[in-house]
């Protein structure tokens, strides 16, 4: 048969795995920054929840001190008509 070595096997096939390359550490995957896109949008969607959060509870905190300014200022009384 035209093409196939002595011992059955198809010469480029051998070839090919005979000279397969190793692994390399020099050949690592790099990202790209849609990836990084990918990760940020979560995390920064957590991050604006969060800090709107802590927001909100400041806003509150400031209106309850300022009503209980309010409550302990001391408000001169009119006096009834008998």
């Amino acid at each position: 048969m035209k093409g196939v070595s002595a011992d059955g096997s198809h010469p480029l096939l051998s070839t090919q795995l005979a000279t397969s390359p190793q692994p390399n550490t020099l050949n690592r995957y790099i990202p790209v920054p849609a990836e990084y896109c990918l990760l940020c949008i979560p995390v920064s969607l957590a991050v604006g929840i969060l800090s709107y959060r802590r927001y909100r509870a400041w806003i509150f905190r400031k209106r309850v001190e300022t009503l209980e300014k309010l409550w302990k200022l001391n408000i001169p009384q009119k006096p009834s008509n008998p």
